[in-house]
C-alpha cells in the first residue's frame, strides 16, 4: 500500500511520452489508497495517460473567480442603483392626445426644482414649433407635446408635462422643467472631469424606448475630444467611450462606478443609427458651466449661448 504522492518512473512527463505500445511498462502510483505495483501494457498506459491529461487539462480552463470577467458586476450594479433613478425618458408627440411618441430620448435630473438636462436634438422639433411642452423627451419637427416618465419604478408610470426652459444648439443642450412630487426627484451627483483616467470603467444609462432603463458598460477611451454641435460649432472637451449608446439613450448619463455623472451621452451619428463603438459625451465640467447659465437666463431661443 503506497501513499503521499504520485511518481511516474523513468519519466518527468506523462507516461504517454515514454510508453511503448504493446510492451509492458511499470507504473508506480503513490497517493491512491489502494494502488498496488502492477504491470500495465503500453496500450493501456497510453489510454489512461491520455484520459488523465484531458481531465487535468480541462481543469485549467475553468476560471478561478467570476471577478476575472471583463465587466465588474458589482461595479455595474452599484452604478445603476446609484444613478438609475436620476435618468428619465423624454418623449415627443406630434399631437397632445397621441399615445405613441414620434421619438424618444433620455434626460438627467439636475435639480430638486425639477430641472432636466437633455440633448438639443431631443427637443429641437418641439421648440421650433413654439408650442408648450410635456416631458417624455423626443424631438422631431412640429412636436406639440413633451412628456417625461421614469420618476417612479412602477409598471404604470405617470407622465409629467415638461416646459422647455432653455436650449443651446452650440452646446447641444436643452433644459426642461417638470412639476413632480419632491420625493420622486433624485438629482444626479456630478463628478469632475479632472478625476478621470483613460481606461477606467464607465457606464452609459438611458432609456430603452419603453418604461425600462438600460445600462451598457465600457471604458473611457479618450478625453478632450472635439465633436460637432447641431449649429456646426465644435464642442470642446468631450469624452470618448466604447460603451454602447442607442438613439433613445441620447441625453442619458455617462457615470463612473459610484454612479457619479461624468457626462451627458450623445447618440450615434452613423446613418444606421447604430452605436459604432466610438461614442461621445459632453463632459460634466462643461455641464457645470453651461447649465446654470441656461437656467438663469431662460434663453429658450438658444441664441447667444
Amino acid at each position: 500500500m503506497l501513499h503521499s504522492r504520485t511518481v511516474l518512473r523513468n519519466s518527468l512527463h506523462p507516461p504517454i511520452a515514454r510508453a511503448q505500445l504493446g510492451k509492458p511498462s511499470l507504473l508506480v502510483c503513490y497517493g491512491l489508497r489502494h494502488c498496488d505495483r502492477t504491470s500495465i501494457s503500453g496500450a493501456q498506459l497510453s489510454r489512461r495517460a491520455t484520459l488523465t491529461s484531458l481531465i487535468l487539462g480541462s481543469s485549467l480552463l475553468v476560471p478561478e473567480k467570476a471577478s476575472a470577467a471583463i465587466i465588474d458586476e458589482k461595479a455595474a450594479c452599484r452604478a445603476f442603483e446609484a444613478a438609475g433613478p436620476s435618468v428619465i425618458q423624454v418623449a415627443g408627440f406630434k399631437a397632445k392626445d397621441d399615445s405613441s411618441p414620434e421619438q424618444i430620448a433620455s434626460g438627467i435630473l439636475w435639480s430638486k426644482f425639477g430641472h432636466i438636462v437633455t440633448s438639443y436634438q431631443a427637443v429641437e422639433g418641439f421648440t421650433r414649433s413654439g408650442r408648450p411642452a410635456q416631458v417624455h423627451i423626443i424631438g422631431t419637427p412640429d412636436l406639440q407635446a413633451l412628456r417625461v416618465t421614469g420618476l417612479e419604478d412602477k409598471p404604470s408610470q405617470e407622465a409629467y408635462d415638461a416646459e422647455v426652459v432653455a436650449i443651446s444648439a452650440d452646446n447641444n443642450l436643452a433644459v426642461l422643467q417638470i412639476s413632480a412630487p419632491p420625493d420622486l426627484l433624485r438629482p444626479i451627483q456630478v463628478a469632475s472631469s479632472a478625476e478621470l483616467k483613460v481606461g477606467q470603467s464607465v457606464f452609459a444609462i438611458g432609456s430603452t424606448g419603453t418604461s425600462e432603463r438600460t445600462l451598457s458598460a465600457g471604458v473611457l477611451s479618450g478625453q478632450r475630444r472635439g465633436i460637432p454641435s447641431p449649429s456646426g460649432r465644435v464642442i470642446a472637451g468631450a469624452l470618448q467611450t466604447d460603451a454602447a449608446v442607442s438613439p433613445s439613450a441620447s441625453g442619458g448619463a455617462l457615470v463612473d462606478s459610484a454612479g457619479r455623472l461624468l457626462g451627458m451621452c450623445i447618440g450615434p451619428r452613423s446613418s444606421s443609427g447604430r452605436s459604432s463603438g466610438v461614442n461621445f459625451a459632453i463632459s460634466a465640467d462643461m455641464l457645470r458651466r453651461v447649465v446654470p447659465n441656461l437656467i438663469a437666463t431662460g434663453n429658450a431661443s438658444g441664441r447667444g449661448l
